[in-house]
């Protein structure tokens, strides 16, 4: 008898454990310009990944050519997430050149921005008039520019991180300390219904530069093991169906106590 234990292959990026296995390869566009990558499923959270570097996704041309459109998908995720939650400052993370703060911006809302890009970054606070830092998110950086903010954005930028439990970590320290809510948003990966070929829109259409695919369960469960629970029964869709995601708060004693009594089963 085979032993299903010895064909796993790694600790999975999103849920942290060693139960992925390889499920199949996937062309990649450039500049790896049909470069073969294997995708590797979890078994433990239902999420998958690829291994290679992501390709770079901060290019201000692209910023730029798609800004009208993310003001009008800007739009719709502030009435959706108004709806849920009342809020007036706001930290995004991963902002590329800060088209999201600048549709707040206008709307009186305080906002900070933080962006690796150093040139996606520099166009944001030039043009944009927009404080964005050129870094990778810190809870403790974020902390000391001034008064708490009330929600922390990150918009598909995880899937691009190889390893995104490090900012998930940063994220739920900050709204741990500061009380502050998250919104994430990412291409959610439903399992196997995904490796069927599709001639229309897929979530492996950016295999390039998307590394890591989480279902719904395993981002809920990569939050919840740094403090943040799942306060949005239901995921957030806005009306232009992009942008979709779920709000984190700080965990209540009750779902410590759960996380705990799972993790002792386990």
């Amino acid at each position: 008898m085979i032993d299903p234990i010895s064909h796993l292959d790694g600790p999975c990026p999103v849920c942290g454990k060693h139960a992925t296995a390889s499920v199949g390869e996937f062309a990649l566009g450039h500049p790896y310009d049909g470069e073969m990558s294997v995708l590797y499923h979890c078994i433990a959270c239902g999420s998958a990944h690829f291994r290679h570097d992501p390709a770079d996704s901060s290019s201000v041309g692209w910023h730029k050519k798609v800004m009208e459109r993310n003001l009008q998908w800007a739009e719709h995720l502030e009435t959706a997430l108004a709806s849920r939650h009342q809020f007036r400052s706001v930290i995004d993370i991963g902002c590329g050149i800060g088209t999201w703060l600048h549709y707040l911006s206008r709307r009186n809302y305080r906002v900070l921005g933080f962006e690796p890009g150093s040139q996606a970054a520099a166009f944001g606070r030039r043009n944009l008039q927009l404080d964005i830092q050129p870094r990778i998110f810190s809870s403790d950086k974020a902390k000391s520019l001034g008064d708490p903010f009330d929600l922390v954005t990150c918009i598909m930028v995880l899937e691009h991180l190889r390893q995104p439990r490090a900012v998930i970590s940063e994220i739920a320290k900050y709204c741990i300390e500061t009380g502050a809510l998250a919104f994430v948003s990412v291409p959610f990966y439903y399992g196997f219904t995904h490796l069927k070929a599709r001639p229309v829109a897929s979530v492996f259409n950016s295999t390039a530069a998307h590394v890591t695919y989480f279902s719904e369960v395993g981002l809920k469960r990569a939050f919840l093991e740094f403090g943040l629970e799942c306060c949005s029964p239901r995921k957030i869709v806005p009306e232009s169906n992009n942008w979709s995601g779920f709000l984190f708060r700080r965990a209540s004693r009750d779902e410590k106590r759960h996380r705990a009594a799972g993790e002792g089963a386990a």
